[in-house]
């Protein structure tokens, strides 16, 4: 912290009460303390305001990323062919990949049955 020793705080004591005198030390004390307190409670605000706004910022930004639904079958179609990655559209081809044995039975590709 500050590096402030006892004896360091014992003489400022001791300045303030020659100071201020007896009868003022209290009330400094009291207007001190509320001082302080007031300080912790704007600073809370303060944070509190602050993550707050960092909650609703991020909401937003979640909010405005998602895109909308699409209102008919067409952009639908459309999405998905966007959206579709190429593996997809690769494994989903008209080219087959198996060939049928005679008995109907699917066969990996290279082997006859």
């Amino acid at each position: 912290m500050m590096g402030i020793s006892f004896t360091e705080i014992l003489v400022i004591l001791v300045v303030v009460l020659i100071i201020f005198g007896p009868q003022k030390l209290p009330e400094l004390a009291r207007l001190l303390g509320k001082g302080f307190a007031e300080f912790r409670r704007v600073t809370n605000d303060l944070k509190s305001a602050i993550d707050l706004n960092n909650i609703e910022s991020e909401y937003h930004s979640q909010k405005h990323s998602r895109s909308k639904p699409p209102e008919d079958e067409a952009e639908s179609q459309e999405a998905v062919a966007i959206e579709t990655p190429i593996e997809d559209v690769e494994s989903t081809s008209d080219a087959p990949d198996n060939e049928q044995s005679d008995n109907g039975s699917v066969n990996p590709p290279g082997k006859i049955g």
